[in-house]
């Protein structure tokens, strides 16, 4: 825990601090927070795949990392939407404000956390079959390069796209 308290990104804002992990414990959240994680194939990104013409296509990775990042950021708003829709039922409850004001005040933490924080996580599968479909060895100095030259084009769509997103949104 002091290692994912030291090193987590968000963990620089006191607010988002990580507390717990979903049972996967692939990503550290703060307390409230959900996992809202989507997955690219890399292999779907090898055009002739387990042949001599083998080849990745690049500029398809990049296309889909920034549509990723941006259905991670639109998942966001459909969490925040219905849990509004939860609180609204919650208020229209038959019972008394005393009795629902725990879970009222639950709810509402859970979208508070949702709209400040916006949590994504764009993850991948599917690499090593990516590499043998590219007729590489895992461990080659050739796979590393390609592995590099892959996550470099990810991160860099989902950057650009979180970019745009913030020009768009504020």
């Amino acid at each position: 825990i002091d290692t994912i308290e030291k090193y987590c990104p968000e963990g620089v804002y006191p607010a988002y601090k990580p507390v717990a992990s979903n049972p996967c414990g692939e990503q550290w959240m703060q307390a409230y927070d959900a996992c809202r994680l989507l997955a690219i194939n890399y292999f779907s990104f090898v055009k002739n795949p387990f042949t001599e013409d083998a080849f990745l296509d690049y500029d398809k990775l990049y296309e889909v990392a920034y549509i990723q990042q941006r259905l991670a950021d639109d998942i966001v708003d459909l969490e925040v939407e219905h849990v509004q829709r939860i609180i609204d039922k919650i208020k229209r409850d038959p019972e008394d404000e005393v009795v629902k004001a725990p879970e009222l005040a639950l709810w509402k933490r859970i979208k508070e956390v949702a709209s400040s924080s916006r949590r994504t996580g764009c993850g991948f599968t599917a690499m090593a079959d990516m590499l043998a479909a590219l007729g590489l060895r895992y461990d080659s100095e050739e796979a590393m390069e390609v592995i590099h030259k892959v996550s470099r084009e990810k991160m860099r769509g989902e950057l650009d796209c979180t970019i745009d997103l913030a020009i768009q949104r504020g």
